[in-house]
């Protein structure tokens, strides 16, 4: 008998392993949310076991329970009260000081955009100064004429 004890052990270790258990909250039953045995393209069978739905009656052992709330500690609840007030509080404070920085940050981001419109429309007049500029200056040079070779560049 002692022989055989190690090769019993082994065969269940090795069969233990090839087996497709699931997860606990998945449910010892086919049609869980891991059936990996379950060809993909079949519909699911309805489990047997699982969760009642809200419309299945209670159990005969709790069919006489009364639901009473939990007993309240009127100074542990002044105590959580009070945390939580200041929870709310800080975590408050904390928003506003991000929705700031935030709005700081989009009005900066707006300036740019404003001044870059300015930049560039300045530059625009610039050039546009620039041109009538060389303009005059060719019309100077020249003496009215288009250009030596009878065009205006």
């Amino acid at each position: 008998m002692a022989p055989r004890t190690p090769l019993l052990l082994l065969a269940l270790l090795l069969l233990a392993g090839a087996t497709r258990g699931q997860h606990w909250s998945h449910g010892w039953y086919p049609g869980g949310k891991r059936d990996l045995g379950a060809p993909p393209g079949l519909p699911r069978l309805v489990p047997a076991r699982g969760r009642k739905t809200r419309h299945d009656p209670p159990a005969k052992a709790k069919a006489a329970r009364v639901k009473v709330p939990p007993p309240v500690d009127p100074a542990e609840l002044a105590v959580v009260t009070e945390r939580y007030r200041q929870h709310r509080a800080v975590l408050g404070a904390l928003r506003c000081m991000f929705r700031a920085e935030v709005l700081q940050r989009q009005r900066e981001e707006r300036q740019q955009q404003e001044d870059s419109v300015a930049l560039r429309e300045e530059h625009r007049l610039l050039m546009a100064w620039n041109e009538a500029e060389n303009a005059r200056q060719r019309a100077r040079r020249f003496g009215g004429n288009n250009g030596i070779w009878g065009f205006t560049p």
